[in-house]
C-alpha cells in the first residue's frame, strides 16, 4: 500500500480501494496497516471514522469504478446540464421559478438529512497505550475494561438493537447490560461475537497467533467474518474457545475464569505460557520494550499485582533459568528451558 493518504479526507477514503478491502474485508495484513497509520496520522482519524461509515452505509461492492467509467459518468453529468440548459431557454420565467423552488428544497432536504447524519452516525474511540487500562461504559449502560495496547471504536447514540456495535483489538471485558431491544455485537478483526447479556473476556491483539473468548456468566455467540460456510457456535458460562488464525480452526475447552478475568482487578495470572508471549503481557502491562533473544518455547508461570517491572525480573530470575539485560532501555531476555 504505497499511497500518500496523509492529504485524504473521508471522501478520498471512501472510495479508496484499499481502505474499503479494509472495511469490508479485514484480516491480519491490511489492519496492521491502518492501525499502524492511525498510530501515525492521529489527526486523521475523524476521517476514518467517517470514511468507514460512508462505506458501511453505502454497501460497497468489491468491484470498483474505473477511471474511464467514471469519465463516461461526468461527461454524461455535463451532457445533461447543457440539455437542461437548452430546455430552460424556451421555458416561461413561471416554470423557471419552479425548478428553483425545486432545487432549493432539495438543497434545505439535503442539509438537513447530513446534519442529521453527523449528529446520529459520530463515532467514539479509545486508545489505551501500553501500561495503563480503562473503563468505559457504553450508551447502553454496558461496561467495557479495556487492556494495555486496545482500541476501541463505537457509535455515540445506539439506543437500537441494530446500532449496539463496537469494534476493537487488544484485550477486553464485556459486562453487556441486558439488550432487550438486540444484540450487542462486537466485532474484533475477523471475528463476531454476539450477545444479549453476558460477561466475557475477549483476547485478540493483531499480532498475536490465537484469539481467545471467555465467557464468565451468560452466553454468547460466535461466529468467523466471511465465513458463512462455518456454523455459528454457541459458548455458555465457564467456556473458552480459542481460534488459530493460521488455521482458521476453533477449539472450546473449560476456562479458568480467575485467570482471564483478574486483569480488570490488577492482577496478572500467567500459567505455562510460552516466555515470547509473557514477554508481550509485560510489555503491555508495564509499558517496556521487551525483546526475547533465546527461550522463547521455555514454560513460565507467576503471578503479577503490585509488584514493579524489576521485582518481577527478579522473581523469575530466582524461579527459571531467565538471564536479563537493558540496552537502550530494552530489555533483552534470555531462558534455558527446563
Amino acid at each position: 500500500m504505497k499511497i500518500d493518504y496523509s492529504d485524504f479526507n473521508e471522501n478520498d477514503f471512501a472510495a479508496d480501494e484499499n481502505f474499503q478491502q479494509w472495511v469490508l474485508s479485514p484480516n491480519e495484513e491490511n489492519n496492521s496497516y491502518w492501525q499502524a497509520w492511525l498510530i501515525e496520522n492521529p489527526e486523521r482519524r475523524s476521517y476514518i471514522e467517517e470514511a468507514r461509515e460512508l462505506v458501511l452505509l453505502m454497501e460497497f461492492k468489491p468491484t470498483y469504478l474505473s477511471e474511464s467509467e467514471i469519465e463516461k459518468m461526468r461527461m454524461g453529468y455535463k451532457n445533461s446540464i447543457r440539455k437542461s440548459n437548452t430546455i430552460l431557454k424556451i421555458w416561461n420565467f413561471n416554470s423557471f421559478i419552479k425548478i428553483i423552488a425545486a432545487v432549493a428544497l432539495l438543497f434545505v432536504t439535503v442539509y438537513i438529512l447530513q446534519d442529521w447524519y453527523h449528529q446520529q452516525r459520530q463515532y467514539e474511540s479509545y486508545q489505551v497505550k501500553n501500561g495503563l487500562k480503562l473503563q468505559i461504559i457504553l450508551p447502553d449502560g454496558s461496561k467495557v475494561w479495556l487492556n494495555g495496547g486496545s482500541t476501541l471504536t463505537h457509535r455515540k447514540h445506539f439506543e437500537t438493537g441494530t446500532d449496539k456495535i463496537v469494534t476493537f483489538t487488544g484485550e477486553a471485558f464485556f459486562d453487556v447490560n441486558d439488550a432487550a431491544d438486540g444484540e450487542f455485537e462486537v466485532r474484533t478483526n475477523n471475528i463476531i461475537i454476539k450477545s444479549n447479556k453476558a460477561a466475557f473476556n475477549v483476547q485478540n491483539y493483531s499480532e498475536d497467533e490465537n484469539a481467545i473468548i471467555t465467557v464468565v456468566s451468560g452466553k454468547v455467540f460466535f461466529r468467523q467474518n466471511n465465513a458463512l460456510d462455518k456454523p455459528e457456535l454457541t459458548l455458555k458460562e465457564g467456556d473458552q474457545l480459542s481460534f488459530y488464525k493460521n488455521t482458521q480452526k476453533t477449539k472450546v475447552s473449560p476456562a479458568n475464569l480467575l485467570k482471564e478475568s483478574s486483569w480488570k482487578e490488577g492482577k496478572l495470572v500467567i500459567e505455562k505460557e510460552r516466555l515470547k508471549v509473557v514477554a508481550k503481557k509485560l510489555e503491555r502491562w508495564y509499558g517496556a520494550e521487551i525483546q526475547v533473544k533465546s527461550g522463547e518455547a521455555c514454560l513460565v508461570s507467576c503471578t503479577i499485582e503490585n509488584e514493579t517491572l524489576d521485582t518481577v525480573f527478579l522473581l523469575l530470575e530466582k524461579k527459571f533459568s531467565l538471564n536479563r539485560k537493558q540496552d537502550a532501555g530494552k530489555f533483552i531476555l534470555e531462558m534455558e528451558c527446563e
